[in-house]
């Protein structure tokens, strides 16, 4: 039998994810393929200012309620976690190492971020809690299968000494769009402006402030606190399932950090080894990509010639200056394919199969 969890809070067991598209998304392919989900009831306690004793309990509560939840789980069973999980504990990765040596189930650890390589780096967390993201992070991949981003992501772990057979790679994330068939089909050219979607807050995405004159931009996202005028067009936010329906542009961006120069500092830097979710919305809504050319997913882009990379924003204008119209539109043609793919859990189904996981 193939389980999904998938975590609640304890009260009202509404789900605790709700409003993380990826995780839903995850969790409605992981249904569509015929699994059978488990529920775990998430503790809401504050931690942050709780004393030791109480923190230690906390952990130990988490297990408790995980190892009654997975009483049913026997021999040749697959469970596919979330990771990192919600209401995380140390512990948690010695229940995940009994039930794969003793019981033999295939535990397979669905990442979404390794925060030990992105806030784990953090000087402004305190030390202890960075050790505890380390720990409890590095510990559990070790003791289950994971299916990780990309081959980046894959050599980190490696590096760090997870077994290259515990590892598989998903290559991208699938991004669904219920009642995509169904939309207006708008004329893409590729003198219209650049999309910027996400976060826009100047701590992660500073270089949304520092834009290059040469280039139009729609902006899309919450905590935007720029200019609104000239070549930037700030478009307001929308909800993740209505946002494929009003973006506007040529191109997607994906870029992160403080500077236009290159993509550094702590959120710049995880591209080197992460699939942000933003390159699935812009090839699930059927828009080429613009991607920094020293990501880990730029390979993905290039190898399925779904956009273009660059070493800067400043080089993106004389790129589109000399694409032509056929190149445009071969650009069109390939994300349409991969679109398609991405909006029926295409890489999700090869990653689980990758990871050990029998469908009837």
């Amino acid at each position: 039998m193939n389980y999904y969890i998938t975590e609640c809070e304890v009260e009202n067991c509404q789900k605790k994810t709700a409003g993380i598209k990826a995780r839903d998304d995850l969790d409605t392919l992981f249904e569509l393929f015929q699994m059978k989900q488990i529920t775990i009831p998430s503790l809401t306690d504050d931690r942050e200012n709780a004393g030791l004793v109480k923190k230690i309990k906390y952990h130990f509560s988490v297990k408790k309620n995980w190892e009654k939840e997975l009483e049913i789980l026997k021999e040749g069973d697959s469970l596919v976690v979330q990771f990192p999980i919600i209401g995380h504990s140390l512990l948690l990765s010695s229940l995940f190492k009994k039930l794969v040596k003793r019981k033999k189930v295939n535990v397979i650890l669905f990442v979404h971020d390794l925060e030990a390589f992105r806030y784990g780096k953090n000087k402004k967390d305190g030390l202890g809690r960075r050790i505890r993201i380390y720990l409890e992070e590095m510990k559990a991949v070790r003791n289950c299968r994971v299916i990780v981003h990309n081959s980046h992501m894959k050599k980190k772990l490696m590096d760090l000494g997870v077994s290259e057979a515990q590892l598989s790679d998903l290559q991208i994330f699938d991004y669904l769009i219920p009642g995509f068939e169904n939309r207006e089909k708008n004329q893409k050219k590729k003198e219209l402006p650049v999309i910027i979607a996400g976060n826009l807050i100047k701590s992660k995405a500073g270089y949304a402030y520092n834009l290059p004159s040469s280039v139009n931009y729609n902006l899309y996202g919450v905590n935007y606190s720029g200019e609104n005028g000239g070549n930037i067009h700030y478009q307001g936010s929308f909800e993740p399932d209505e946002l494929p329906f009003n973006l506007s542009g040529s191109f997607g961006l994906v870029w992160d950090g403080p500077s236009p120069e290159t993509c550094e500092g702590i959120y710049g830097e995880y591209l080197l080894i992460n699939n942000p979710h933003k390159t699935s919305l812009y090839v699930a809504s059927e828009i080429p990509v613009i991607i920094w050319k020293h990501a880990a997913l730029a390979e993905f882009i290039e190898e399925n010639k779904c956009g273009v990379g660059v070493e800067n924003l400043a080089e993106i204008s004389e790129v589109i200056r000399n694409l032509t119209e056929e190149e445009y539109s071969e650009m069109i043609k390939n994300v349409k394919t991969a679109g398609l793919r991405l909006r029926n859990g295409y890489y999700t189904h090869c990653a689980l199969e990758k990871a050990g996981v029998v469908f009837s």
